[in-house]
């Protein structure tokens, strides 16, 4: 199994690799936005992580390889014209990887334990000024199984199942 690094110690990595230092040169206003990571459903790492600098509506990833970064051509952001991108302090994470994944584990076999649950993803961002580390999951019966969890304090914000496919 692949092992995460923490956030912390791969954005530091990232802001001292040349790759990164030329593309921000560009990019002076752009913020880090998120950390993404694809999870089996036993909860273990599909690949590396992702990082997702926003720019102006535009975003732009790093991709964790083996020998440092690559990076993926600028895409388009799509989101609600209101929804603000909130950025990322990597400094306000203070729950690990590991305790996340513990507190996630609770969660799901108290508010999903019905629901056999398929492949996911783990975003660590930034909601409504609050740190986070966002598990989704999506369930047999084609439910997304979400679990919010505040990356300071390790306390659950939301635990929610949400049809996947709507009700007419």
């Amino acid at each position: 199994m692949k092992e995460l690094a923490s956030p912390q110690e791969v954005f530091k990595k990232l802001s001292e690799d040349q790759l990164f230092q030329d593309w921000k040169k560009n990019h002076p206003d752009a913020i880090l936005s998120h950390f993404f990571c694809p999870l089996s459903s036993e909860l273990k790492v599909k690949e590396n992580w992702d990082l997702g600098f926003y720019d102006k509506e535009k975003m732009t990833v790093f991709s964790v390889i083996e020998k440092g970064f690559s990076i993926k051509p600028e895409d388009d952001v799509f989101k609600k014209p209101q929804t603000e991108v909130e950025s990322l302090d990597v400094d306000k994470i203070k729950i690990s990887i590991d305790d996340a994944v513990v507190k996630f584990k609770e969660i799901a076999k108290e508010k999903f334990g019905s629901e056999q649950l398929g492949d996911g993803f783990l975003i660590v961002q930034t909601l409504q000024g609050k740190a986070l580390w966002n598990f989704t999951f999506i369930s047999k019966t084609l439910k997304f199984a979400n679990v919010k969890i505040d990356a300071s304090s390790g306390e659950v914000i939301s635990s929610d199942l949400i049809n996947a496919v709507s009700q007419s």
